[in-house]
């Protein structure tokens, strides 16, 4: 059974494609006991603005993320209608950093969150988004929030956040056995052509 008081780590297959590309930047999401959001990340150099430091408009999409998952993950379906970015400093590549993104207000129609992206006790930027409710077939709608709908309409229905990743969990793991078998048998297979190709030289040279 889930400890109430533990953070729930949000499967990778759940993020957005933005945050599931690895030229960007390494992403790991984590609901917290108090209904907010942490996602911790490294930036990568496809993420480069100013020389060496991330660009202002990756980290407003990172920010952004962030705060719409806190919203989707609490089984709201929303979508961004207001951001404003304040940057303190400059975010060098390759470092670990945090954005922690709560609700602050929940209201009929929209939500208002608030993110901070720091690094241990240094902030580097904040961020007020206003996020709208939607009909969850406008997110049905969506390919690429398909997946996202479908989690959000559960959570809505009741269903427990750590229950849908348990179940995500199975349904995710014969996936990623068959990936493994195939990368052994791919392995294999290249060290056999590989034999080959040395035999058939030996023969040649004979």
């Amino acid at each position: 059974m889930q400890d109430p008081n533990v953070a729930l780590v949000i499967p990778q297959h759940w993020h957005s494609p933005l945050l599931r590309n690895r030229a960007l930047a390494s992403v790991a999401m984590f609901y917290q006991p108090d209904k907010s959001l942490v996602a911790e990340f490294v930036p990568h150099a496809g993420a480069e603005g100013p020389r060496a430091h991330a660009h202002g408009g990756f980290l407003a999409t990172v920010l952004d993320e962030t705060m719409g998952y806190a919203c989707w993950l609490n089984g709201l379906p929303v979508l961004a209608a207001q951001l404003a970015v304040r940057y303190r400093k400059s975010v060098p590549l390759d470092g670990s950093y945090r954005v922690h993104a709560r609700i602050r207000r929940l209201e009929k129609k929209r939500a208002v969150v608030t993110a901070e992206l720091v690094q241990q006790q240094n902030l580097f930027c904040e961020a007020t988004g206003i996020f709208v409710r939607v009909p969850l077939s406008l997110l049905e709608q969506q390919p690429e929030l398909a997946q996202l709908a479908e989690i959000v309409g559960h959570l809505g229905s009741g269903v427990a956040l750590a229950e849908l990743i348990a179940r995500s969990e199975v349904r995710q793991k014969p996936w990623s056995e068959l990936e493994q078998r195939a990368r052994y048998l791919a392995t294999e297979a290249l060290a056999l052509v590989q034999d080959f190709s040395l035999a058939m030289v030996h023969a040649f040279l004979r």
